[in-house]
């Protein structure tokens, strides 16, 4: 089993990895976001990407993406 490394001084501070900083929080909260119309569609590159049903018609559904696929 290796060994852990060596570390010489503290340790750097995480706060920058763990919190969200005020100026992407303004920039969230200032988005439009409708519970009833978004949904989460499932893509091969990032995941899921942020949908907003546009129409539904029994089991079929039609959705707007943020890159027009």
């Amino acid at each position: 089993m290796p060994k852990a490394a060596a570390q010489e001084g503290e340790d750097p501070d995480p706060t920058p990895y763990l919190f969200v900083s005020l100026e992407q929080k303004r920039i969230d909260q200032s988005k439009p976001y409708d519970g009833k119309k978004a949904c989460w569609v499932p893509d091969e590159k990032e995941g899921f990407v942020q949908g907003e049903i546009k129409a539904t018609k029994g089991d079929l559904v039609t959705v707007n993406l943020p890159g027009g696929e």
